[in-house]
């Protein structure tokens, strides 16, 4: 339902938000950026770190960017700094999909909902196409990642997204 959805686009508050995904060994750089509930996909092949810096930041000045939440792991570490040296910290924001969620209690359970920072953003992705406020390309392999992701509950009860291995 997601595809292609028609959404308001009214609001003059809505920010443009980057979030970046730095493809490591064959994997490409991943861009989705999103205004309100309007989703654009883009990627890069290039292992050239400053190939991939400066497309990142020609995709943030021509889609008008407000910020960018990047995987600060592994390569995402260097790379991160280097578009918050280009384009300002306040502007680049390092994302630990390791570290500790934000909204870490679950009122109806009475208990922490989730293991991770990575399990509390995908089940926010979840919502966001449950209540019908997302709307996404028609781009097959962009469909294909998001249908694959899987969560789970540990032996705590806390939700985690299954390992990309499994």
């Amino acid at each position: 339902r997601a595809i292609d959805r028609e959404m308001d686009t009214d609001n003059p508050n809505a920010k443009t938000i980057m979030g970046l995904d730095f493809g490591a060994g064959d994997d490409p750089t991943i861009a989705c950026i999103r205004k309100g509930g309007i989703t654009k996909y883009l990627e890069i092949n290039s292992k050239d770190d400053g190939v991939v810096i400066g497309k990142v930041i020609s995709w943030f000045f021509d889609n008008e960017c407000d910020v960018i939440f990047g995987d600060s792991l592994g390569i995402g570490w260097s790379a991160m700094g280097s578009l918050r040296r280009e384009l300002g910290a306040y502007r680049c924001k390092n994302i630990d999909s390791r570290g500790k969620p934000t909204n870490i209690y679950d009122r109806e359970n009475g208990r922490e909902k989730y293991l991770n920072k990575r399990a509390e953003l995908y089940d926010r992705l979840r919502d966001l196409f449950r209540f019908d406020l997302i709307s996404i390309p028609d781009d097959q392999e962009l469909i294909d990642q998001l249908s694959v992701i899987k969560t789970t509950n540990n032996s705590k009860g806390l939700l985690q997204i299954e390992r990309k291995e499994k």
